[in-house]
């Protein structure tokens, strides 16, 4: 059930995140974008070969070309680009990464936004395990024991 909580709320923020970028959501890439990068970001490894491995799964998901999913995520790029709102990839990593007039590649965006993501979720994973262990403690107190053998 976390899991599910997990996925969606990573879904969320993707959304947010190509929104705020300027990509449309009414364009097809925008689904396709939003689907690659949260692939990404479940399996890391494929970061590596974007078009090799994530491009067939999207294919085979959205029952579609291999090649017409990266043009419309090439198009949704391209429109974003031109609408000059691109440059607001800095703002949301934090600092200036892409230079006013860069355009990034289509496996360099997607790689970027997924490493964004992961580095998110492992700081909510760790955020958990460390409330976990403070409660751990907790629970195995040394009053609770004394008080369930005194009773």
């Amino acid at each position: 059930m976390k899991e599910n909580l997990l996925e969606i709320k990573c879904k969320k923020n993707i959304f947010s995140d190509l929104s705020f970028i300027g990509i449309s959501p009414s364009q097809k890439g925008y689904q396709y974008l939003c689907e690659s990068i949260f692939i990404a970001v479940k399996e890391p490894k494929l970061l590596k070969s974007i078009k090799v491995c994530i491009l067939p799964k999207l294919a085979k998901m959205f029952s579609a070309r291999i090649e017409s999913i990266e043009r419309a995520m090439r198009h949704s790029l391209e429109s974003a680009y031109f609408k000059n709102t691109l440059k607001n990839i800095n703002k949301l990593i934090g600092f200036d990464y892409l230079s006013p007039y860069e355009k990034p590649s289509l496996t360099h965006f997607i790689s970027l936004l997924a490493e964004r993501h992961i580095i998110t979720i492992n700081k909510i994973f760790k955020e958990c395990n460390e409330q976990l262990l403070k409660n751990k403690h907790k629970l195995f107190a040394p009053v609770h024991i004394k008080s369930l053998t005194n009773a």
